[in-house]
């Protein structure tokens, strides 16, 4: 007696695994270019359309837009070694010059300031 197997797809219990493919046709390229000119930023660009920020980033390098460069100017950089010390917070020092806590402490760090730590509170 020969028994043969018979196979049946089984149907799956959770959700494919694969991100939708989102490409952009070439007005919305440049919707997005113009609108990264004039100002949004890259995450904002990338929930709006539906893309990753990374690949706002590779589409703007694509097209040959120049990319902001978020700096602080020698006289900032003096200010915030003054300020951090004194209790300011690196999120209260980005809102004041218009950049990411991140580049405040990059340049405090560079500038040879001692980060506080996480716990540290200035009374006041």
């Amino acid at each position: 007696m020969v028994v043969r197997a018979t196979s049946t797809p089984r149907p799956r219990d959770w959700p494919s695994a694969r991100q939708a493919q989102v490409r952009l046709d070439a007005h919305q390229v440049n919707e997005l270019a113009a609108a990264y000119r004039a100002g949004r930023a890259m995450t904002e660009l990338a929930k709006q359309f539906g893309i990753h920020r990374t690949t706002v980033t590779a589409i703007l390098q694509r097209v040959g837009v120049e990319p902001r460069r978020f700096r602080l100017t020698n006289e900032q950089v003096v200010e915030a070694c003054r300020l951090y010390p004194e209790g300011w917070s690196l999120a209260r020092l980005a809102e004041r010059y218009e950049v990411s806590d991140m580049t405040v402490r990059r340049y405090l760090l560079l500038a040879g300031v001692v980060m506080r730590s996480t716990r540290e509170r200035r009374s006041r």
